[in-house]
C-alpha cells in the first residue's frame, strides 16, 4: 500500500493505510527497528512527504516521530558499549538516515513511477479487454506527484521536520564519551557520512527558503554565544566541547551543500574566526576535534573570507594534532576544504607564499602511524590547492615542482620499486604521490593546451619513464592494483589536458592491455580517453587514426586469449564497452557527437576482419551470461555496430559480415531473452536488446525476418510469444 502511487484513489488509500500504520508503529518494540526500515523507506518515497504537504491524509507527524525513534535506536545500537562487531547495526543506521534523505529528495523531485504496470488493476477497458490508450496516458500523468516550489516555500511542516531531524543528529552524532577510542570514532565517522548525505538533501530542498539560515545554523549560533560569554579563565567541560564539535560538524554539512555566492553564505564559515581563540585554548583531544570540524566548515566560505580562512587552516594542520594516528579521520576533509577555499582565490594572480606553504604541508615527512588509506588522496587535494594558489602560472608551478619536489620524490619512488618485488602487498605510497603531483601540474581540463613547449608537457616527458614502468614493469598490488590505478588515472587526465600526449597515452594503454591477462583498467581507460578526445583542438582524422590503432591492438591481444576473456565477466564487459563506444554513431539528426567527431567509427568499421571476429564472440559470450553489465555491453556493441541508418547501404564495409552472421546473432539474442533472468527487468540490458532489434529492422529489412524467425524457433519460446515479437518489430 505504501508503494501505491496512483493519485486518483488518494482518499481510499489513506483510509486503508492510516489505521494500519498506526497499529504497526504504536505496537512496535525496539527490536522491530530492522523490520520497519523497509516500510519507512517506501513511505518516505511517496505517502509521507505527500502528507506533510497536505496532499495525503495520513498522520505525517506520527510517522516523523516513528522515524526519529527508529533512527535513535539504530544509531544507539552502533555506539553502545561492548558492541565489538557493529557492521549490521551500522547498515541499519545508514538505512535510517537514508529514509530522511529520501523524504527530502521526494519532496523536491517528486515520486517515481512504480516499476510494475497497473494495467491489470484497472477495471475500465474496451471491448477487447485492453486499456484504452487515452485512459493509459491519463493514468501515467496521474501516477506521479511533485510539489511545486510555491508549496515547498509555504509548507510549515518541512521546517518542523528538519528541526526534529537535526535535533536527533545533535544528540546522537556527538563525539564518544572517550574521544580517543579510535574504533568508536571510526564507527561515528561512518554514521556521519550517512547523515551528511541526508543533510545534503535537506539543504538542497530548503536552502533557498526564507528562514533557512535561521533554522539551519541556530545550533552554531547558540554555541558561539555560550563560548563568547566565557572568560579566558573559565573552564569548559567535555560536554560543552562535545556540543561545540557536533554543532560545527552539522553546520559544515549544511553549509557545503547549500553553498552559494550570496553574502549570507559566508555567515556560517565566519563562525570559525569567531571561535578561534576558544578553540586554540581547548585542551587535547578536544582541540584536534573542534579544529577538524571547524576546518570542514571553513571550506564552505566564498568571497573575501576565503583568504583569511586559508591562513587560519594552514596554521592548524592535522599533523599538529595530539596524536598522528588520528589523521586517518581528519586529513582528507581538511585537504578537501583547503582545495575548495584555494579555488576561490582570484585567478591570474599567484599567491607564492601560500603555494610554498601548501607544498611544504603536502610533502612533509610523517611517521608510519600517520599513513592511512586516504593519505594519497589527501595529498592530491593539497596539490590541487597549491595549483589554485599559483593562480594558473604554469611555468612557476612546474619550475617549483621540478626543482624542489620531484627530485627527492623520484628517489623515493625508485627505492619503493626496488623493494616492491620482495613485498606481498606493496603500498606504492611515493609512486602514487608522484603521479598525483604530475596530475596537479596539468592545465585545467576546460582549457587544454596544444603548446608543444608547455611546462607541464615538458615535465611529463621528463618523468614518462615512471609511468611506463608502473604499467609495464613494476609488480602490482593484488588488493589495490597499485601503482597501475594511479598511473592510469594520471595519464587519462593528461590526455585531456595536454592533447599532444594522446599518441603516447593510447599506445601505452594498448601495450599494457596486451601484457595483462585481465586488463579491465586499461580497457576502461582506453574507452575514457577515446571518448574524451576534443576535436578541435585536435585534428579529428589524425586523432581517430591514432585511437583506432591503439584500440585494435588491444582488441587483437584480447581475442588471442579468448578463453580467459570469456571467463572474466568484468573484462568481457570492459572489452565490449570499449568496442561499443568506438563504433557509436551520432544520434539521428545530429553530427559530430560520436568519438573523434564521428571519425573513429569509420576507422573501426574499415577493419572488417577484426570487427567480424568481435561480432563472432558475442554468441559465445551471451550464452548463459550471468553479468548484467557484460550482457548490456555486448548488446549495445551490436546495436552501435548496426548503426541508426534507415537502411544499410550495399557498400557499407560491415554489411557483409553482419548479414552472414545475422541468423546466429538472432538465435543467441532470442536465447538470451528467453533464459537470462536479468533481461526480464526494464533496465539497460533489455533496452539495449530492443534497440538492437529495431536497428536491425531498419538496416536490414529484407534479411531480418527469416533470421529472427529461425532464432525464435531455436530458443523454444511459445508460438504466440514469438509471433508477438515479430509483429511488434514489423510494425
Amino acid at each position: 500500500l505504501a508503494r501505491w502511487q496512483q493519485l486518483v484513489c488518494n482518499d481510499d488509500l489513506a483510509t486503508m493505510l492510516g489505521p494500519i500504520l498506526s497499529s504497526i508503529f504504536d505496537g512496535a518494540a525496539p527490536d522491530d527497528c530492522q523490520a520497519l526500515l523497509p516500510l519507512l523507506a517506501d513511505l518516505s518515497a511517496g505517502c509521507w512527504p505527500r502528507a506533510a504537504l497536505g496532499d495525503f491524509a495520513v498522520d505525517w507527524q506520527g510517522l516523523a516521530e516513528s522515524a526519529m525513534a527508529i533512527l535513535r535506536i539504530a544509531v544507539g545500537s552502533c555506539v553502545s558499549e561492548g558492541n565489538e562487531d557493529s557492521s549490521t547495526e551500522v547498515a541499519d543506521a545508514e538505512a535510517a538516515f537514508a529514509v530522511w534523505g529520501r523524504f527530502a529528495v521526494t519532496v523536491q523531485e517528486g515520486t517515481q513511477a512504480a516499476a510494475a504496470t497497473l494495467d491489470n488493476m484497472l477495471e475500465e477497458d474496451d471491448d477487447s479487454g485492453r486499456i484504452r490508450p487515452e485512459k493509459r496516458s491519463r493514468m501515467r500523468e496521474e501516477k506521479n506527484w511533485r510539489a511545486s516550489p510555491e508549496q515547498i516555500a509555504q509548507c510549515e511542516a518541512l521546517p518542523q521536520l528538519f528541526v526534529g531531524f537535526s535535533a536527533v543528529l545533535l544528540e546522537m552524532m556527538k563525539m564518544p564519551l572517550d574521544p580517543i577510542d579510535i574504533e568508536a570514532l571510526r564507527v561515528l565517522w561512518k554514521l556521519r557520512a550517512a547523515a551528511e548525505a541526508a543533510l545534503g538533501a535537506w539543504a538542497r530542498l530548503l536552502g533557498k527558503t526564507q528562514n533557512w539560515m535561521e533554522i539551519a545554523f541556530a545550533p552554531l549560533q547558540q554555541v558561539c554565544l555560550v563560548v563568547s560569554a566565557l572568560g579566558e579563565d573559565d573552564f569548559l567541560g567535555d560536554e560543552v566541547w562535545r556540543d561545540v564539535e557536533v554543532a560545527l560538524w552539522l553546520s559544515a554539512c549544511l553549509a557545503r551543500s547549500a553553498r552559494s555566492e550570496d553574502n549570507a553564505a559566508q555567515a556560517p564559515a565566519s563562525a570559525v574566526l569567531e571561535l578561534q581563540i576558544a578553540m586554540d585554548l581547548a585542551p587535547e583531544p578536544w582541540k584536534t576535534w573542534v579544529c577538524a570540524a571547524a576546518s570542514s566548515l571553513a571550506g564552505s566560505a566564498v568571497g573575501d573570507l576565503c583568504t583569511r580562512l586559508i591562513v587560519w587552516m594552514l596554521e592548524r594542520p592535522p599533523s599538529a594534532s595530539f596524536a598522528p594516528e588520528y589523521m586517518e579521520l581528519t586529513e582528507l576533509p581538511y585537504a578537501e576544504s583547503l582545495a575548495q577555499l584555494c579555488s576561490q582565490l582570484p585567478a591570474g594572480s599567484a599567491h607564492i607564499a601560500l603555494g610554498e606553504r601548501l607544498a611544504t604541508l603536502a610533502f612533509a615527512e610523517r611517521p608510519s602511524v600517520a599513513m592511512h588509506e586516504q593519505t594519497v588522496k589527501a595529498q592530491s587535494f593539497m596539490l590541487r590547492a597549491m595549483r589554485h594558489a599559483m593562480g594558473g602560472d604554469a611555468a612557476l608551478l612546474c619550475n617549483g615542482l621540478s626543482q624542489g619536489v620531484l627530485p627527492p620524490l623520484c628517489k623515493a619512488v625508485e627505492a619503493e620499486a626496488q623493494s616492491a618485488s620482495h613485498e606481498s602487498e606493496p603500498q606504492w605510497f611515493a609512486t602514487r604521490i608522484l603521479f598525483a603531483t604530475l596530475q596537479a601540474a596539468l592545465p585545467p581540463v576546460e582549457s587544454p593546451s596544444m603548446d608543444p613547449l608547455h611546462p607541464a608537457l615538458v615535465l611529463w616527458k621528463e618523468h614518462w619513464s615512471y609511468v611506463e614502468a608502473a604499467l609495464m614493469q613494476w609488480p602490482q598490488s593484488p588488493e589495490t592494483e597499485q601503482p597501475a590505478v594511479a598511473a592510469i588515472e594520471a595519464i587519462t587526465a593528461a590526455a585531456q589536458a595536454l592533447p599532444l600526449c594522446l599518441p603516447d597515452v593510447v599506445s601505452l594503454l594498448a601495450r599494457s592491455a596486451a601484457k595483462h591477462e585481465m586488463p579491465d583498467l586499461e580497457l576502461n581507460a582506453l574507452r575514457a580517453v577515446s571518448n574524451g578526445v576534443r576535436c578541435p583542438p585536435m585534428n579529428a582524422g589524425q586523432s581517430a587514426d591514432v585511437v583506432a590503432g591503439a584500440i585494435s591492438s588491444a582488441v587483437e591481444a584480447e581475442l588471442a586469449q579468448q578463453g580467459e576473456l570469456l571467463e572474466s565477466p568484468s573484462t568481457l564487459a570492459a572489452f565490449f564497452q570499449l568496442l561499443s563506444d568506438a563504433v557509436r554513431p551520432s544520434p539521428l539528426g545530429t553530427a559530430g557527437v560520436g568519438p573523434c567527431a564521428d571519425h573513429l567509427r569509420p576507422k573501426m568499421l574499415e577493419r572488417c576482419a577484426l570487427m567480424g571476429r568481435c561480432l563472432a564472440l558475442v554468441p559465445l559470450g551471451l550464452q548463459d551470461c550471468t553479468s548484467e553489465s557484460a550482457t548490456a555491453s555486448m548488446l549495445r556493441f551490436m546495436g552501435n555496430l548496426v548503426g541508426n541508418e534507415e537502411k544499410l547501404p550495399k557498400n557499407a564495409p560491415h554489411r557483409a559480415f553482419l548479414v552472414a552472421m545475422l541468423p546466429e546473432l538472432c538465435a543467441s539474442l532470442c536465447h538470451a531473452l528467453a533464459t537470462l533472468q536479468h533481461l526480464t527487468a526494464l533496465d539497460e540490458g533489455l533496452v539495449a536488446a530492443a534497440e538492437l532489434l529495431l536497428r536491425l529492422a531498419n538496416a536490414l529489412p529484407e534479411e531480418l525476418p527469416a533470421a529472427l524467425s529461425a532464432g525464435i524457433g531455436q530458443s523454444h519460446v511459445s508460438a504466440w510469444s514469438g509471433g508477438q515479437l515479430q509483429k511488434d518489430i514489423g510494425n
